[in-house]
């Protein structure tokens, strides 16, 4: 039994053993691991392993029997439903005015408030104390006052743009909350995230000039990492466009256990929009085997007992994940891109980079991108 031994799905302790328990009476030879041995109640990640041949029959009566677990999971989210707050750090870029039109539109389909949040740097407050130079402190209340003053009037203007957006394209009943603020842009952004109770945060990943993109999507992958919400960036040249008949959705699975958690943020995220197809992706660097296609297929199953979205499934085989991804978006007009990524430890960071991160400097594409 410890050869070959394949994890079909994770569970938390109690739903593990009942799954457990029937595989077992099927004749399915099972093991559970991951487990909490102090305090086995609370265990919450227990893997259900078997042998590779009964991989498809054991996710075949996992998925007969998962509307067994779905019913509690229904009730706790509606305990915990996103109210959707949106927060929208702009730089007054031509890309910051595309993620504030596209966080309207979101706006308006969720009912809900966005936060157009600026923030600017007076760099002269980190060298006053230098002994080699001579800074009075009304000078520098004067520089700090000229550039809040500034922040404001473009802030004013910006935001004016985007109610002029809003009604060109009958954005009605939008609330829409402006922040200007001094300091380090990824720290205010973390720290009005929090106090806004955001849900969700739209950003552009590239600024005023090009040469900020590595700054910019270094600044996107820290919020990304310390808020825990789900960041949809938005990148340089897109333009958003409302009230289209239906808006292609590609989510990236890697088929482990993480999966059916994204998948189902995933849904609940875009609950309120109606026409969605959802392109569920897998890359493989070998050759697509019976578990890839099995686990495939109970995503498929699992989507449909979920939403109500039309769901298509595609396994590729290749070497090169950003080539293979690029050529997916392309050829299917994707809207949208979503990836899951995980915490991960200082090796693997160093050694794997995300591949969210990777994605996030290079696609042209709109990218969601779900902490689990």
């Amino acid at each position: 039994m410890e050869d070959n031994l394949v994890t079909v799905v994770t569970e938390n302790f109690a739903r593990a053993q009942i799954l457990k328990a029937r595989l077992e009476s099927d004749g399915i030879e099972c093991t559970l691991s991951n487990l909490n041995l102090i305090q086995s109640s609370v265990s919450d990640g227990v893997r259900v392993k078997v042998k590779e041949s009964d991989v498809k029959k054991a996710i075949q009566l996992y998925l007969s029997i998962k509307k067994e677990f779905t019913r509690e999971g229904k009730k706790k989210n509606q305990r915990g439903k996103l109210k959707g707050n949106i927060l929208v750090p702009v730089d007054f870029s031509e890309n910051s005015f595309n993620a504030a039109c596209f966080a309207t539109y979101m706006a308006h389909i969720y009912k809900t408030e966005i936060n157009i949040f600026h923030v600017y740097y007076m760099p002269v407050t980190d060298i006053v104390n230098a002994p080699d130079l001579n800074f009075s402190q009304y000078s520098i209340d004067i520089v700090l006052q000229d550039l809040q003053k500034r922040a404001k009037k473009q802030m004013n203007n910006f935001v004016k743009r985007i109610m002029e957006f809003a009604k060109d394209n009958k954005l009605d009943g939008l609330r829409i909350r402006k922040t200007v603020v001094e300091g380090l842009t990824a720290d205010m952004i973390l720290s009005e995230a929090k106090s806004f109770k955001a849900n969700y945060v739209i950003i552009g990943t590239h600024g005023e000039s090009h040469l900020k993109k590595d700054i910019l999507g270094s600044i996107v992958w820290t919020v990304i990492q310390k808020s825990r919400l789900p960041v949809i960036a938005i990148p340089d040249g897109y333009h958003f466009i409302p009230g289209r008949s239906s808006y292609n959705v590609m989510f990236t699975s890697d088929l482990d256990e993480t999966t059916f958690v994204a998948l189902r943020k995933l849904a609940s995220i875009l609950k309120p929009f109606e026409k969605i197809k959802f392109h569920c992706v897998h890359v493989s660097n070998t050759k697509i085997n019976e578990f890839q296609k099995a686990q495939m297929n109970a995503l498929k199953e699992y989507m449909s007992n979920i939403s109500s979205y039309k769901l298509t499934v595609q396994l590729i085989e290749s070497k090169d994940y950003i080539k293979a991804f690029d050529i997916y978006l392309k050829e299917n007009n994707i809207d949208m891109l979503c990836m899951s990524t995980k915490k991960r430890n200082l090796i693997e960071r160093f050694f794997s980079p995300s591949l969210a991160k990777r994605m996030l400097y290079h696609t042209t594409t709109p990218l969601l991108v779900i902490q689990i």
